[in-house]
């Protein structure tokens, strides 16, 4: 007849399985948080340069808005003095059209 000690042989038995299966769970999750950590390492540099690239651009932007700005500035100055000019060629020819007309009379 059974006295326990089977039972309790098969318990141990099972207890230790349990205790193993454990023990490589937990060096799985110990392994999967390192890789872990070691991504988010990577990804935490990654972003550092992003954002380095990033300020880089936005500096470059801003010197060629600036440089549209001007540009713009210089473009609608240059057709103002275009128009101030054609406006003095234009008296001129009125002039010399009113000289002229008076010397045909």
């Amino acid at each position: 007849m059974n006295n326990g000690r089977g039972s309790n042989g098969k318990v141990i038995e099972r207890l230790d399985r349990l205790e193993r299966t454990m023990g490589k769970a937990v060096q799985a999750i110990v392994a999967l948080n390192h890789r872990e950590g070691e991504n988010h390492r990577a990804l935490r540099q990654e972003l550092a340069g992003l954002r380095q690239e990033f300020h880089g651009l936005r500096g470059e932007f801003r010197t060629v808005i600036g440089r549209l700005d001007k540009l713009i500035e210089a473009t609608v100055r240059g057709r103002t003095q275009d128009a101030d000019k054609f406006k003095e060629i234009d008296r001129k020819l009125a002039l010399l059209d009113r000289i002229i007309d008076g010397r045909s009379r």
